[in-house]
């Protein structure tokens, strides 16, 4: 889903336009999806064979988006990042 919604190259400064809320919206859904997924197997050693290309699509794809999304990412990492500390990685 972040592959096939990027977003606009150019931001504009006035109120979102209905396709730039719903992309933003799906964009959000997707990110969200990838962290439940980064989460069900918190203390898995060793990680499962997707995890990385799940954490490479997110870091790529979403991790400078602005508001929410970029925000979610951003958790997503530093909890995965804690998590690693816990079990000494």
């Amino acid at each position: 889903m972040l592959q096939k919604n990027p977003l606009p190259k150019q931001r504009t400064q006035e109120l979102p336009h209905r396709s730039t809320t719903k992309l933003i919206l799906v964009r959000h859904a997707a990110v969200l999806g990838l962290g439940a997924l980064i989460q069900a197997f918190p203390y898995t050693s060793p990680p499962p064979a997707w995890l990385p290309d799940v954490l490479a699509t997110l870091a790529r794809r979403a991790s400078a988006d602005p508001g929410m999304v970029g925000k979610s990412v951003k958790k997503r990492f530093g909890d995965f990042k804690k998590r690693g500390r816990i079990l000494g990685m």
